[in-house]
């Protein structure tokens, strides 16, 4: 019985990770859509296609 106690630790262990890294990337995905959002509203609209690319090249 040990020995599945240990097991049940690590699921729970991992569980938490696997939240912690989803609330993480939810977290920069929306700070990346608002950097975004910024940056196509103070360019002109020929721009703002251009100047996402390049964005979304560099946080990727």
């Amino acid at each position: 019985s040990h020995n599945t106690n240990i097991e049940h630790s690590n699921l729970i262990k991992f569980r938490n990770i696997k939240i912690c890294t989803y609330r993480v990337r939810k977290y920069f995905f929306y700070r990346l859509m608002m950097v975004l959002y910024q940056k196509t509203k103070e360019t002109s609209g020929n721009h703002g296609p251009k100047l996402q690319s390049s964005n979304f090249k560099f946080y990727h």
